[in-house]
């Protein structure tokens, strides 16, 4: 599984780095490869569903998709919801370009925001989100935000709900009276 999202990564980041072309070359052994998307869509709404259930929500200005890996890119600013195993809607993923790795994990990198329902906000450069993991890592510079709490970090990592989460080399402000 590293493995490939170690492949997945530098295919995608292959792909941002061809400019505005709509095809991806990527090097395997010592033959390249170009990967032309299967399907491109502009002002894109997809739904992701399992048996009936709204799992995720994603739109943007433009996605491109690629059937023979499984990914779903989005190389301009998108926004991609996401809901609980009841089918409720639990935060909201925005970012400046992402990738969808199948229905469960997404890449997502520039001026990433997470908003939880519950009020609890992310901001970071880069960010993997794991449905399969019900996890949200980040291992770039983090600003965690509560109604009590801003805290700064290395990295985090959080459940996708945003309830349990643990921020990395934490420095911050509090506005709770801690007790002695």
């Amino acid at each position: 599984m590293r493995s490939y999202v170690i492949i997945m990564t530098l295919a995608v980041s292959l792909f941002f780095f061809n400019g505005c072309r709509n095809e991806t070359e990527v090097e395997i052994g010592d033959e390249a490869h170009t990967l032309f998307p299967d399907q491109e869509l502009w002002d894109a709404r997809i739904v992701f569903t399992d048996n009936e259930r709204i799992t995720t929500i994603l739109q943007a200005e433009y996605i491109a998709i690629f059937e023979e890996t499984g990914m779903t890119i989005a190389d301009t600013a998108f926004q991609l919801d996401t809901f609980d195993k009841q089918g409720n809607h639990t935060s909201v993923i925005t970012a400046d370009s992402g990738v969808v790795l199948g229905e469960d994990s997404l890449l997502a990198y520039g001026n990433v925001v997470v908003v939880s329902d519950s009020g609890v906000v992310i901001n970071t450069e880069r960010m993997y989100w794991d449905r399969a993991n019900n996890s949200i890592r980040a291992d770039t510079f983090v600003v965690l935000t509560t109604q009590t709490d801003t805290l700064y970090g290395d990295s985090l990592i959080s459940d996708e709900t945003l309830e349990n989460w643990q921020v990395f080399n934490p420095r911050g402000k509090t506005i709770r009276v801690l007790s002695k």
